[in-house]
């Protein structure tokens, strides 16, 4: 299965309307694709091994960024590549057909 692609018509949404309209929706919600108006909703699995990919992100992130002794200019970049990892592992999302 693809990321971000309805399990009926195939549609792959792309990463910024999957983000604009999918990505904060909760885990349990069920909406129709766009394209073929069938219901789908998150795959739960799939979801929780993402939210646990952001949070190692975040977490290891939090880590570096603490470093008294780092410059500044160091951890913007830091943040910065933080934000970015953890934008790009929550775009790993998949959907299922709801039960």
């Amino acid at each position: 299965m693809t990321v971000r692609t309805c399990p009926h018509c195939h549609q792959q949404y792309s990463f910024g309307k999957y983000f604009s309209y999918c990505f904060f929706k909760n885990v349990w919600s069920k909406w129709n694709c766009h394209h073929c108006k069938n219901p789908i909703t998150f795959d739960l699995n799939r979801r929780m091994g993402v939210g646990v990919g952001v949070a190692v992100c975040a977490v290891l992130g939090a880590m570096v960024f603490d470093l008294r002794e780092m410059e500044l200019y160091w951890k913007i970049i830091l943040a910065v590549l933080s934000l970015g990892s953890a934008l790009f592992i929550g775009g790993l999302d998949t959907f299922k057909k709801p039960n």
